[in-house]
């Protein structure tokens, strides 16, 4: 057992990989950061540089509420309140509302996002239905191979992905999705 646990201490799994491993390190210290990737550039072979970072550092309104203030438009820096007037529903809001309404309609219909629940406004439908809506991390790869496993199993999912990440599960909305037909819906955000 102890052998085990050390194997899956920070470090050891690229260890026995055969990489380098650094850190954690402060990701927040520029100072240590330029020491650090200073010293990997020395090293032989590949080197993993295990950096911490909190979202939003430096700027209170962030760092209390980190989803908001992913991706922003003009803002008042004081407030955290945006600027803009929108004259009509964003995508998101029309997406995320007709999520909801699928998902009152139809007990097979649920959501599966990639650690972006509310950009992609499935955030709407995981308040309705928590046991329906699935956010599987950063791991879009994820997203799309269990949707089609879960459409195969009598669910329709729809995989909410932010489109600049979606290039992460061309291999698996290719080889898992596509050609067995699955019945999966995959929607990019934003889609503009």
């Amino acid at each position: 057992v102890d052998s085990l646990i050390s194997f899956f201490t920070p470090g050891m799994l690229f260890q026995a990989l055969q990489f380098k491993y650094i850190g954690p390190i402060n990701g927040h210290r520029i100072d240590k950061l330029i020491e650090t990737f200073e010293i990997a550039g020395n090293i032989e072979g590949p080197v993993l540089v295990h950096v911490l970072t909190k979202k939003g550092k430096g700027y209170e309104l962030a760092e209390k509420d980190p989803t908001k203030f992913h991706g922003v438009g003009a803002f008042d820096v004081t407030s955290g309140k945006s600027l803009e007037q929108a004259t009509f529903a964003s995508y998101t809001k029309v997406f995320g509302r007709a999520m909801k309404k699928l998902a009152d309609l139809d007990t097979k219909v649920i959501g599966i996002t990639a650690a972006m629940l509310r950009p992609t406004g499935l955030h709407r439908m995981a308040e309705r239905f928590p046991g329906r809506v699935f956010d599987v991390g950063i791991a879009e790869q994820h997203a799309a191979t269990s949707a089609a496993g879960l459409a195969f199993g009598g669910l329709h999912p729809v995989a909410a992905v932010y489109a600049t990440f979606i290039n992460r599960a061309f291999d698996q909305v290719l080889m898992d999705v596509a050609p067995h037909k699955a019945g999966v819906t995959v929607v990019l955000e934003p889609a503009g």
